[in-house]
């Protein structure tokens, strides 16, 4: 299979554009690609592989199988990253939780219903809110429950929980003090 077949591939129905924006090429150029009008160069297939998570490599090995080595389109996501998100929660509303990671909702809404991936950055403010390791998060073979987090936000979260406990003894040695 030829590059631009790969590519094309890859690319599935995704938006072209979307994709020549990102990669950093010119639509038309990736439109010749995928309809086999051009080979890809160098510089460009390096780019193209970066965007469409394979090996540049592969795509110019003619010989190589389908699917690409370790290769995850950029809309899979797996049920137990989903999943996860739902449990860590902890009955906080979507909204709360786009607060706390600085997301838009719609963004969590196309995550939490398998639409989308998110970038780097916003797997980390996801993280970060959810106070998991952002490997954790995205790997489906990690077991439930999550490790404990290395920024001290477990802790910080420990000492709530302890505050609002002591509160709650309090209130009820008050209350028992009071009859």
């Amino acid at each position: 299979m030829e590059a631009s077949e790969k590519i094309k591939q890859l690319i599935g129905d995704r938006n072209r554009a979307k994709i020549a924006r990102r990669a950093s090429i010119g639509v038309t150029t990736l439109d010749g690609i995928v309809n086999q009008e051009r080979k890809p160069r160098v510089h460009t297939a390096i780019k193209l592989a970066r965007e469409l998570n394979v090996p540049v490599d592969w795509l110019f090995n003619d010989s190589a199988d389908w699917p690409p080595p370790n290769y995850e389109s950029e809309t899979a996501v797996g049920a137990g990253f989903c999943e996860k998100i739902r449990r860590l929660m902890h009955g906080r509303s979507r909204a709360q939780l786009c607060r706390d990671a600085g997301l838009p909702e719609s963004m969590l809404d196309s995550l939490i219903n398998k639409k989308q991936r998110p970038g780097v950055t916003r797997a980390i403010m996801l993280a970060r809110a959810l106070e998991v390791p952002v490997d954790w998060l995205f790997d489906d073979s990690q077991p439930w429950p999550p490790p404990v987090t290395d920024d001290g936000a477990s802790d910080s979260r420990i000492h709530q929980l302890e505050k609002r406990i002591d509160l709650l003894f309090h209130l009820v040695a008050e209350s028992k003090g009071a009859q």
